[in-house]
């Protein structure tokens, strides 16, 4: 149950400890490790670390920087961190997929911006922040420390948490369009968040959360620490990396400790149909009541191929849920309703990227039909509008920008004022999403940054991605489409980058696979693309979310465009 006073997120976990002192709060499983977590225990450590701040006398209502790999310690010293009565942010820590030197060079650049007053980290990531220059003589560093396993009995005195109701918490965007913003959020509408959300999708007391996502990515973050830690549930928390290299692992979770919740973004429902074959030995999934799709735009045809895939395993149609989030709102903006699966519509492709408009046809009715995939209705508190070019509301079925309001909205970018002002305008906020209403449901068609217009005609890069990926030897969720502009024909040229699979021949596959993502391209949408590269595995960068990172990629495929073979 929500704490009766609202107030934050130390207030509820004390409201749990006192009243649910026993329940696990969390399972912490690493590669050969597992921590169990009970709300008295997690009350114990949060009191253990919130004192290492104050011993370090770090001022409160400053900004704390938490880099740690995921783990129930990094967990918490953030809330230590709040108890302290500090405004605390998980950041990723370096991934060996990334380049060491852009990592610490965003995030001095990040550091230099956010003023913080401390930072956290394990020994190990401290000691390349020091030969990275990323500690500066008036940063406090604190060097987690083991907590416990073993705590007294009783509760800890909870009596210096806080104060929390003005402090606000700070999401991170995972950075697809350039540094990073902290969104600032406030306990009142964390709290809002939850109670309306919980409510949309009948969380109940017993139901128990499964999650491999990172919690410096909003979905982890609120979907998967904060909705359990207010709610007084329990969560299942995986390492990114482990279930990266094993994706079965977040399956025999679920049937462990009968799952009912799991959040994943659009690519691991492909993910875990590529990796984790049926068979004698397959975990059951008939505790699921939900598998939410979430965090980029999501595909009918994934769907279609999970639940095929997983009927076997227990799976329920209605299980598989869309929700529409983004850090600005807090988490949700909308969601499949309880009970209902996930809404398809079959548009003409033809009307939608020409003309903006949903023109409905029946499945099968040609090449230029394409199947949309529903992200739900809106959350209580939540209002929406689709907007034209000139902030003008569009009716039902017309293409724009989505504008949301709701009673979960951040306050603002922090230390970013210009940035705040030209999205956050009369308590309306400018998603530089595209998409449309229908039916009171909302679809969701890929952000305005990722609009690519080819002589008049509006294509999505999301959906021209989602057609690449499909075709044979293209390593799947891993091709980039965008925009290059022609001086001499006086608009855009269509590009795509497309990672080969590792068993495709590199000698002979690749003018057959740039044929094939042409073919399919046009069958899809009426146009060929000028140019087609097919790289090598790894190629592409991802953002530490998992999404592809745009910019990077056209600037890389710039400065080694003469290099890469391209396709005619």
């Amino acid at each position: 149950m929500i704490c009766p006073d609202k107030i934050g997120l130390v207030s509820s976990l004390k409201f749990h400890a006192i009243y649910s002192p026993d329940k696990i709060f969390m399972h912490a499983l690493s590669s050969g490790a597992e921590v169990c977590i009970s709300f008295r225990c997690a009350a114990w450590h949060v009191e253990m670390c919130r004192r290492q701040f104050e011993a370090a006398a770090v001022p409160k209502g400053g900004v704390v920087l938490l880099f740690f790999p995921q783990s129930w310690i990094g967990i918490a010293y953030f809330l230590g961190a709040v108890a302290h009565g500090c405004t605390a942010s998980f950041m990723p820590c370096p991934s060996p997929k990334q380049d060491p030197n852009k990592y610490w060079l965003a995030h001095r650049a990040l550091i230099k911006r956010i003023q913080p007053s401390a930072l956290v980290t394990d020994s190990r990531v401290a000691s390349d922040m020091r030969n990275n220059g990323m500690i500066e003589d008036r940063l406090a560093l604190l060097i987690a420390q083991p907590l416990d396993e073993i705590v007294p009995d009783g509760l800890p005195d909870m009596s210096r948490f806080g104060p929390e109701a003005s402090t606000p918490v700070l999401q991170h965007s995972s950075g697809t369009t350039g540094l990073k913003k902290g969104v600032m959020l406030s306990n009142a509408a964390i709290m809002q968040q939850v109670e309306f959300y919980s409510k949309a999708l009948e969380i109940n007391e017993s139901d128990i959360i499964v999650s491999w996502l990172p919690v410096y990515h909003d979905m982890g973050f609120v979907a998967c620490f904060l909705t359990p830690l207010i709610l007084g549930l329990t969560v299942v928390m995986l390492d990114p990396f482990h279930w990266v290299s094993r994706p079965r692992i977040l399956l025999d979770a679920i049937a462990r400790f009968k799952g009912s919740f799991c959040w994943l973004p659009n690519f691991a429902f492909d993910h875990l149909v590529r990796t984790c074959p049926m068979g004698s030995d397959a975990p059951r999934l008939d505790s699921v009541r939900a598998f939410v799709n979430c965090s980029e735009p999501c595909q009918a045809e994934t769907f279609a191929r999970f639940a095929a895939h997983f009927v076997e395993a227990g799976l329920r149609h209605d299980a598989l849920r869309v929700c529409y989030a983004m850090a600005e709102a807090t988490f949700a903006v909308t969601q499949t309703p309880v009970g209902e699966s996930a809404h398809v519509l079959t548009v003409d492709g033809s009307f939608l990227y020409s003309d903006g408009l949903v023109a409905p046809v029946s499945d099968g009715a040609g090449d230029s039909a394409l199947r949309l995939l529903s992200a739900g209705r809106p959350l209580i508190g939540v209002d929406l509008e689709v907007r034209d070019s000139e902030g003008k509301p569009l009716p039902p079925g017309k293409v724009g920008e989505i504008h949301l309001r709701s009673l979960s909205l951040f306050t603002g970018y922090y230390r970013m004022p210009v940035e705040t002002a030209e999205r956050l305008v009369d308590g309306w906020y400018a998603t530089h999403d595209r998409g449309f209403m229908w039916d009171d449901e909302l679809y969701v068609l890929g952000r305005v940054d990722d609009l690519i217009i080819v002589a008049g005609r509006n294509f999505h890069a999301v959906e021209v991605e989602a057609v690449v990926n499909e075709v044979r030897g293209v390593k799947p969720g891993r091709a980039v489409a965008f925009g290059v502009a022609n001086a001499l024909r006086g608009t855009a040229d269509l590009v795509i980058v497309a990672e080969r699979n590792e068993f495709s021949d590199a000698a002979n596959g690749n003018l057959e696979i740039r044929r094939s993502i042409r073919e399919a391209v046009f069958q899809t949408f009426n146009i060929y693309p000028a140019e087609v590269a097919v790289v090598t595995p790894g190629w592409l960068q991802k953002t530490t979310s998992g999404k592809i990172e745009r910019r990077s990629n056209v600037e890389r495929w710039v400065r080694e465009r003469s290099d890469i073979q391209q396709g005619g």
